[in-house]
């Protein structure tokens, strides 16, 4: 896995995601929307989650399926993993959701070109690193109904 690292640090295989680009081939009534879709866990386990279609679609997300309607949504205290990217005077740094472990942005790295307002030409960022998801492990606390503990 893609450990913290500055941009001259990587090297090899890299992947590329030209967000600019697929904002710019879409209405405008389609950018931005919202959409639901499914996050695979690292154990396989699957959830429903509501991300923004173009960045779901591109960083590794599932549409919901006819066959999808009993998966259950993110579990509280679950954060699903990022990669973050910054520009090349690290003016602009972002964080984005990735949908599966095996996508290559998340993996190895690599550019991903974001839409700035008003100009044609995107702002490529560079994956410096990445975190996987994280499980907070809710506290217990006694409800007072008998469970058997004997406490």
């Amino acid at each position: 896995m893609l450990a913290s690292c500055g941009t001259s640090e990587l090297t090899g295989k890299m992947a590329n995601i030209d967000l600019n680009a697929k904002y710019t081939a879409q209405d405008v009534d389609d950018n931005n929307s919202k959409k639901n879709m499914i996050y695979t866990s690292d154990n396989g386990a699957q959830y429903v989650v509501t991300v923004t279609e173009n960045l779901g679609e591109s960083f590794g997300f599932d549409d919901v399926g006819t066959g999808d309607t009993g998966l259950p949504g993110l579990p509280q205290g679950f954060r699903m993993r990022v990669v973050r990217a910054v520009s090349p005077n690290g003016k602009v740094k972002q964080s984005f959701k990735v949908g599966k472990v095996g996508e290559a942005i998340y993996n190895e790295g690599g550019l991903i070109t974001v839409a700035r307002p008003g100009k044609s030409a995107g702002l490529v960022l560079a994956v410096v690193g990445v975190t996987g998801e994280r499980k907070r492990l809710v506290t217990a606390t006694d409800t007072g109904q008998a469970s058997g503990d004997n406490n």
